[in-house]
């Protein structure tokens, strides 16, 4: 009988970086060092945008202008409630973005 052996290997998260810095500002702003959070909504009829952002503030507000406050969550995406918009992000998980529906 052969016994095979599992390999284990680390990856980072898909949705940023494993070694990700971040601080609050005196405004309860959280503030990502060294990378900024990238938010790309994507929509059924072709329409794409993408934008970075220094804070989570910034890209709540982003995204939730896109696909409403209480999306449909995935786990690397969120998705409006009629189907039609999808929210990515990368730098930051998506569930931060919608704190409402997490």
């Amino acid at each position: 009988m052969v016994q095979r052996q599992a390999r284990l290997t680390f990856q980072a998260p898909l949705n940023g970086p494993a070694n990700m810095t971040v601080k609050r500002t005196g405004k309860g702003e959280i503030v990502h060092l060294g990378q900024p959070i990238q938010v790309t909504y994507d929509s059924i009829d072709g329409h794409s945008e993408t934008r970075e952002f220094k804070t989570l503030r910034g890209a709540r507000k982003f995204a939730q202008k896109w696909v409403g406050e209480t999306p449909e969550l995935g786990s690397y995406y969120a998705v409006s409630y009629d189907g039609v918009g999808k929210i990515s992000s990368f730098g930051c998980a998506v569930k931060d973005l919608f704190p409402e529906a997490a």
